[in-house]
């Protein structure tokens, strides 16, 4: 007969990105991450008697996100904001409507990216997560933020020591001369 599905329980910290959908899952003895796409799932699986450190690496891309859309936010806000004023200043209709219609293209992007900019600073600063094994190292795709990081490096730690531990008390079944 064949063995039972492993009981899976989803870690903190997950990702959502370019590359898609990432989460982490704590089964009995393995860390697996889950990568899907609309198309495609790919898994990665590293067992715990395995993982010898879990490194988390703070990155400046959440920083860098939101200048960016400070900066695109604030200049199609601004650009609107003159548009409709500079409306009240033109007495030709069809130019008022104009700049009035332009003012409308440019002020709901404007929102959008400053909703944006407030979603990227709630969400707090970026990291990268490494782990080492003895196969070498991996960059895990979740999490993508430093706190989901903190909750994992709470909760993951228990379960490798003890997998390890586990390891260590086997009786070695080395010859003996």
């Amino acid at each position: 007969m064949s063995e039972p599905a492993p009981a899976y329980r989803k870690l903190p910290g997950g990702a959502f990105g370019m590359g898609g959908r990432t989460r982490l899952w704590l089964a009995q003895d393995h860390v697996l991450e889950a990568n899907s796409t609309m198309l495609t799932e790919r898994y990665h699986r590293f067992f715990l008697r395995d993982i010898r450190a879990l490194l988390v690496l703070r990155t400046k891309a959440g920083r860098v996100i939101s200048i960016l859309l400070a900066i695109a936010g604030l200049g199609c806000s601004g650009a609107a904001a003159l548009m409709i004023l500079g409306g009240l200043r033109i007495e030709e209709t069809e130019a008022r409507v104009g700049m009035w219609v332009l003012a409308g293209m440019f002020g709901p992007v404007g929102l959008v990216l400053l909703t944006l900019l407030i979603i990227n600073l709630f969400l707090g600063p970026t990291c990268r997560c490494v782990i080492h094994t003895g196969a070498g190292a991996h960059t895990l795709q979740a999490p993508g933020r430093l706190r989901g990081a903190q909750r994992l490096l709470v909760e993951l730690p228990p379960h490798i020591e003890a997998a390890q531990a586990a390891v260590a008390a086997e009786p070695s079944f080395a010859p003996t001369r």
